[in-house]
């Protein structure tokens, strides 16, 4: 008789997804915040659109970064779950 495996805990799935909802609007909210950010000190140094470019990657390298580190922080099997 095949062995049956063990259900794993009922939760809320909710809690279960909860550090990964912001993680999209964190990553959007860097890119646009630096964009903006990049745009404004163009219009006033008049480096169109050098700066808003440049601001722009920025803020999408810094938020893909922190989008790696709290996936893979999340994903930690060594992390004490209660």
């Amino acid at each position: 008789m095949p062995q049956k495996k063990p259900e794993p805990p009922r939760g809320s799935v909710h809690k279960d997804l909860a550090p990964f909802i912001g993680l999209g609007s964190q990553l959007a909210a860097s890119v646009i915040g630096c964009g903006f950010l990049g745009w404004w000190l163009d219009g006033k140094f008049g480096t169109e659109p050098w700066l808003m470019v440049g601001f722009g990657f920025f803020g999408a390298v810094a938020g893909m970064t922190h989008f790696i580190r709290a996936a893979m922080h999340a994903n930690d099997p060594s992390k004490n779950k209660e």
